[in-house]
């Protein structure tokens, strides 16, 4: 084969046998060369391609081939072990073609499935499409495995992204979320893997970014599932530019930080009558970084790890302390315990909470 490696026949037999009737499937090298595909292969590329050609660039053409070369790209490097991508064709009717690239590193080829769906049918009918394209908050919608499916003309208006930059992307490889600081992509990320685990259904938050002209910026969003809304199908992403508010507020808690604090924030939902969740997290974790030096554990945030170091009987009793307070609807509350840093160093810390409606 044009990869140089003789692939197990009954390997990519099996392959071929176990795919579903509405998949198109192809056997490709990591040049983009064709080596074998199914019959729906070609039915699919009918309504966004040439299904007769024997390279991929080819197949798709070189404008549906720019949005999906960067998930081919991930795949034949192995960044990611299926590397997901999505096109538009706007066909009568307008169609949707799901683009899957998965490595398969015995063979050193890749095996490439394609799922074709009616777009825009019912999704966006034309009064709510012109009252979206009319709004200065953008909506994005992402599919089930984070896709970028629906960017609408806010979007672009607030980040400077074209609209072509976002469909059909991986939500964590867009430029959109390349544009968000570093702590933002980490609440973002860990937001939306709540989501998908069922854990929340809604998350707010304040957004540091990237403005278009390189400043510092803010956004205030919202994260939603809506994968069970047939109107929708996605988890839906709105989000406005509160710059003004945001550098006000950061302005704040540099103030704080000069003088030896920190400032978290985030949302309290409650559960049951007794139990609440938390979700919160430092403004800036570099800052408290540098007051509380912690050792933090691959895959969590410097707030989760700072809430680890704190000594047992103190996390016992500053937890029934906030819950009281926030259950008995008090609007501030105060308390003081002692963490412990990564030189085995104890620190006092005093906390001051204000509990506010969201606004």
């Amino acid at each position: 084969m044009a990869s140089g490696r003789e692939a197990s026949t009954e390997f990519i037999e099996g392959l071929f046998a176990g795919v579903g009737p509405n998949v198109g499937v192809a056997l490709v090298d990591p040049q983009g060369r064709i080596l074998r595909t199914n019959e729906r292969w070609g039915q699919i590329l009918q309504a966004v391609g040439d299904p007769s050609a024997t390279e991929l660039e080819a197949a798709f053409g070189p404008t549906h081939w720019k949005t999906l070369r960067p998930a081919f790209q991930r795949a034949v490097s192995g960044e990611e072990p299926t590397a997901r991508a999505l096109i538009e064709e706007f066909n009568d009717p307008p169609v949707r073609v799901r683009f899957r690239a998965q490595r398969l590193p015995r063979e050193g080829l890749l095996w490439v499935r394609l799922w074709l769906f009616p777009a825009e049918s019912g999704i966006r009918p034309r009064r709510m499409a012109a009252l979206l394209e009319l709004s200065e908050e953008g909506f994005l919608i992402l599919d089930e495995e984070l896709v970028i499916i629906e960017a609408t003309p806010a979007v672009t208006a607030i980040t400077g992204i074209p609209r072509e930059q976002l469909i059909g992307q991986d939500y964590f490889h867009s430029p959109l979320f390349a544009s968000l600081e570093p702590d933002a992509q980490h609440g973002v990320r860990r937001a939306l893997e709540r989501i998908r685990a069922g854990e929340r259904d809604r998350v707010e938050g304040w957004i540091p970014y990237r403005r278009p002209d390189g400043t510092e910026g803010f956004l205030r969003g919202t994260i939603a599932n809506h994968l069970d809304n047939p109107a929708l199908g996605g988890i839906v992403m709105v989000f406005r530019d509160t710059t003004r508010e945001g550098l006000t507020f950061r302005d704040l808690w540099r103030a704080i930080e000069s003088a030896n604090g920190a400032i978290w924030r985030g949302t309290i939902r409650r559960i049951s009558e007794e139990t609440l969740d938390w979700d919160i997290d430092f403004l800036s974790s570099e800052a408290a970084q540098r007051l509380w030096p912690l050792e933090v554990p691959e895959g969590q945030s410097y707030l989760e790890a700072w809430y680890d170091a704190r000594l047992d009987e103190d996390k016992r009793r500053t937890d029934a302390l906030g819950a009281q307070a926030v259950l008995e609807g008090r609007s501030r509350y105060q308390q003081e315990f002692r963490i412990t840093d990564k030189d085995g160093q104890i620190h006092w810390i005093r906390e001051d909470v204000f509990v506010a409606p969201d606004p």
